[in-house]
Order: C-alpha cells, then structure tokens, then sequence
C-alpha cells in the first residue's frame, strides 16, 4: 500500500493525542509521510475529538481525505459517527 488513511477517535482526555503522538513519531522514524490534524471540542474532558492522518510512503502528504481505510475507535460514538468515512463501505454501496 502507498498510502494509508485513518481516524483515530475516542473521548477528550482517554489518550487520543499520546497515541496519535506515537503512531506520527512511529511512521516517520520508519521512513513515511506524515500528515494529521486532530478536531476537538472547546472542553477539556468527555467529548468527542478525533485525529485524521494519511500516511505516505512515497511523499510527505499534502492534504488530508476521505474515505479512509482505517477507524480507530476508543469509543462507540466513534464507530457511529465515522463508520460511513471507511472506504471498503462506500465501495460496498
């Protein structure tokens, strides 16, 4: 794969940014692109927040977008609230 896609989601304060952190230092170490922004709330613990990241191996990414091939999810709001961003179930329509 050349590319990789992904959301990473979960409650503000369970861990979302440590291990968004960790897979970006994981992926660049090892020679890919990295690009990720992460959308949250203006509150400082429960909401929902997630990280959108494409990995490259070719290039540095330019631009982040859907569909992505993998959900990550560190609660049920985030299998319900991403599930129609996965590319296998827009393919699937």
């Amino acid at each position: 794969m050349i590319e990789l896609r992904y959301v990473l989601g979960g409650p503000q304060g369970g861990g979302l940014e440590t291990t968004s952190e960790i897979l970006s230092w994981a992926f660049s170490k090892s020679g890919y692109g990295v690009i990720s922004d992460r959308e949250y709330f203006s509150n400082i613990k429960g909401r929902h927040s997630y990280v959108h990241a494409t990995v490259s191996a070719t290039e540095l990414p330019k631009h982040l977008s859907y569909p992505v091939d993998i959900v990550a999810a560190m609660d049920a709001e985030t299998v319900f609230t991403h599930f129609n961003d996965l590319r296998w179930w827009l393919l699937n329509l």
